[in-house]
């Protein structure tokens, strides 16, 4: 009889168990370094006057063969590749306080909230800029000029 007037107590749970609490990984945020890479235009900042749809259009040839070369390629073999004059890989992420504080605005403008984006050598001076997002590189700009985050280097 007296087990039916019981009632349940609550569990108290302490502040030092809150604080042990450890996030839950599901996948390997670098999993995609072995896939190979899609593209995307979603957030193409199609707008801008020297980095959008101008850019674009005017070198349309350029980017299409940068983008198939890349197909049979590995995100991992992206990320390693290296040559032309300079030392170092062609293609890297770049954190936002190295670019023009005109391109740090337009990210602003254009609401992309990102600590770095990737770049991707097309030739010379020619950059491809954006996201990659589980093996999806949003592209955001068309860079002809090596504008966005100038660089000391000769022929870079």
């Amino acid at each position: 009889m007296g087990s039916k007037n019981k009632r349940k107590q609550p569990k108290i749970i302490s502040d030092e168990s809150k604080s042990q609490k450890k996030p839950v990984v599901k996948e390997n945020p670098e999993a995609y370094f072995t896939k190979t890479p899609k593209w995307s235009f979603k957030y193409f900042d199609s707008e801008h006057e020297r980095w959008g749809f101008a850019a674009f259009s005017n070198n349309i040839k350029d980017i299409l063969e940068t983008f198939k070369s890349r197909e049979r390629m590995t995100w991992n073999d992206i990320f390693s590749q290296s040559g032309g004059r300079a030392k170092g890989t062609n293609n890297h992420f770049i954190t936002i306080d190295n670019f023009t504080p005109e391109a740090q605005g337009r990210l602003n403008e254009i609401k992309r909230d990102a600590d770095s984006l990737f770049s991707l050598r097309v030739n010379g001076k020619f950059r491809i800029w954006g996201e990659i997002f589980e093996g999806i590189f949003s592209i955001i700009w068309i860079d002809t000029e090596h504008e966005i985050c100038p660089s000391n280097r000769k022929h870079t």
